[in-house]
């Protein structure tokens, strides 16, 4: 949350959403977002942490090391009501976050690669923060690529349909 004088700016979260795979549609999301909140969205991102059976480094500067490799080499286009965003590959927009610990239970979305248990992790990459919009409908749509000699190379075309009430 940012303060904002007295008042503080809430703030939403939308959900990353993996690349589609090849013949899979892009995903197109439909949102109901209250006005008065500001929207995080994760345009590139990567996370690692130490349950992680491929991650040879389990420090946290191999953690470190790992959730930024994923993002390297990004080309990012924003478009907001068609209107293109002063957002791109840009440093400055990188942010990371905290170490943190993720829990993770039985039959988990990684189960076949990383067993139950509490792992510390990260993660990094390119995030937009959208001051509250005003009510009404609202298309948010990025493409958003990773390019070599990145190990992780996709590409998404992501919409998202914002109606702000």
């Amino acid at each position: 949350m940012k303060e904002t004088g007295e008042s503080i700016t809430r703030v939403g979260y939308l959900q990353d959403y993996r690349a589609p795979l090849v013949d899979e549609p892009s995903p197109d999301m439909t949102c109901i977002v209250p006005k008065d909140k500001a929207i995080l969205i994760p345009i590139i991102s990567a996370e690692a942490d130490n349950g992680d059976p491929e991650q040879t480094d389990k420090s946290e500067q191999g953690l470190i090391q790992s959730a930024k490799a994923g993002n390297n080499n990004g080309a990012i286009s924003i478009k907001l009501d068609n209107t293109k965003l002063n957002f791109n590959e840009d440093p400055k927009f990188r942010a990371m976050s905290d170490f943190f610990n993720i829990t993770l239970p039985e039959h988990n979305l990684w189960e076949e690669k990383e067993v139950p248990g509490v792992y510390k992790g990260i993660t990094e990459g390119y995030f937009l923060l959208l001051n509250p919009l005003p009510p009404g409908n609202h298309t948010l749509y990025y493409e958003a690529a990773t390019n070599p000699p990145n190990p992780n190379v996709y590409a998404q075309a992501v919409t998202y349909h914002l109606n702000v009430k």
